[in-house]
């Protein structure tokens, strides 16, 4: 009916750019309306005979999920996304990374994928804000580990850093190198990602070490005039931060130093929160899933918390 080929068809089903878009989306448009469903254990066969056909090692077909944009840098899902990669193809897996559509009509295409591909398991990485992804899959086709606290629902198995630990270390490591106004600057919606363990570890300090609170500054965007009027009001001498203050704010004269989360610096201390380490064992969790069938939203989801550690400056 399409008039192409069983390979042509084949490509086009499964989105190869060899074949071109408007042939692509045609022959999708015609499998739609005939009703046609890929068999996903033929699917899975086809893919394990090819690899081999190929010289590639054979395993399982995993997919990583998030919504952050592909222009906008983001340290901390670069390094997840990268470690996830690499322990997957070690481990004989291939991973792919997909977006999550913006728009509901998109779905449909993304279904399609992942099943024409094979895919059985999903990694679910931090998102730009929390949200729930229940009716973007069908859930119960797959098996799912999240590394993020941004996947408010379905509730899936978790490994994520131990972030309300991870900040009391950094907050005893400061107080220990005689800081004593220690402060809080990040965005809600890093708050909300990381389980708001931050804004927790701040309380605790703050209640136990010191006779003079420092308020934490927790807003949605932390714009030059916020932040000076948190900094004039809380008088912190040193910050604990996420990338969301506003550019250059760290070199103005009356500002205190800074302590970032996650950004790797050879002149200050900082927080590594072990992204490598939170991503192997996310991939290892997963392909044990998958490889005894452990599909759909667990009855009892489990969190898998990985402590980081603190990098001293040199």
């Amino acid at each position: 009916m399409s008039g192409l080929s069983v390979t042509a068809v084949s490509m086009a089903l499964r989105n190869r750019p060899r074949i071109s878009v408007a042939t692509r989306e045609r022959v999708q448009r015609l499998a739609a309306e005939t009703g046609y469903r890929p068999d996903p254990e033929t699917t899975r066969l086809m893919l394990h005979l090819r690899r081999r056909r190929e010289g590639c090692a054979v395993g399982t077909s995993l997919a990583a999920f998030t919504d952050w944009p592909a222009r906008e840098a983001n340290v901390t899902l670069d390094a997840l996304t990268t470690a996830a990669r690499h322990r997957a193809e070690s481990q004989g897996h291939s991973l792919e990374i997909f977006r999550v559509p913006e728009e509901p009509r998109h779905l449909a295409s993304l279904k399609r994928v992942l099943i024409t591909r094979g895919v059985q398991g999903l990694l679910l990485l931090p998102l730009m804000e929390s949200r729930s992804l229940e009716q973007i899959l069908d859930w119960q086709k797959f098996s799912v580990v999240a590394t993020s606290h941004s996947v408010t629902a379905p509730a899936f198995h978790q490994v994520v850093p131990h972030y309300f630990e991870n900040a009391r270390l950094a907050y005893e490591r400061l107080a220990d190198r005689g800081f004593r106004r220690i402060g809080l600057a990040i965005r809600r919606t890093t708050d909300q990602r990381t389980g708001h363990g931050y804004s927790a570890a701040h309380a605790w300090h703050q209640q136990s070490a010191s006779d003079d609170p420092v308020a934490p500054l927790i807003v949605e965007n932390i714009t030059e005039d916020a932040w000076r009027c948190w900094l004039a009001a809380e008088r912190p001498d040193i910050v604990f931060c996420d990338s969301g203050i506003p550019p250059g704010s760290e070199r103005g004269p009356a500002n205190p130093q800074f302590i970032s989360i996650a950004a790797k610096s050879p002149s200050v201390p900082w927080l590594d929160e072990r992204p490598d380490e939170v991503a192997a064992f996310a991939v290892d969790l997963l392909a044990r899933m998958v490889l005894r069938s452990e599909k759909g939203i667990p009855s009892s989801p489990t969190i898998t918390l990985l402590p980081g550690r603190w990098v001293e400056a040199g």
